[in-house]
């Protein structure tokens, strides 16, 4: 879920090079989805856990294709009208100290 949030929001951020951009940073989210904490699989589904992880790979997703979550949200928002993307964002678990 968290990656079809994440590559409809990069598509309406940035229709023209979304194709390249995937192709170019494949390689780096290959990676980060076997090698990131962020993006291993809550053990609990159906909780503010599982929001919590969607909102990290929705995140780190549009990051690594370089593309704003702002900017992105944006134009999700201009396109559609609004954008869900900041009340998913207030989904994260913030770490205990």
């Amino acid at each position: 879920m968290g990656t079809l949030v994440a590559m409809a929001m990069a598509l309406a951020a940035s229709p023209q090079d979304i194709e390249d951009r995937i192709e170019a940073k494949g390689d780096v989210i290959r990676a980060a989805s076997e090698e990131s904490a962020d993006w291993e699989r809550p053990s609990k589904t159906q909780t503010k856990t599982q929001w919590d992880y969607i909102a990290r790979i929705s995140k780190s997703l549009l990051e690594h294709l370089e593309i704003d979550p702002s900017d992105a949200a944006e134009a999700v928002r201009q396109q559609f009208g609004s954008s869900g993307y900041a009340s998913l964002q207030r989904m994260l678990i913030k770490p205990k100290s």
